[in-house]
């Protein structure tokens, strides 16, 4: 049971950080693009 709980808690712990990560990503990304398609048309 410990080792089951502890896979739980990892599992949450990484789909917490998933989430999170995709979040700040998404923004990271569009700030990407919007800077690679500026440096392509300047």
């Amino acid at each position: 049971m410990r080792l089951f709980t502890a896979e739980q808690v990892k599992t949450k712990t990484f789909v917490c950080s998933v989430r999170i990560l995709g979040a700040g990503s998404l923004s990271l990304w569009v700030g990407f693009l919007a800077y690679w398609l500026y440096s392509l048309v300047g």
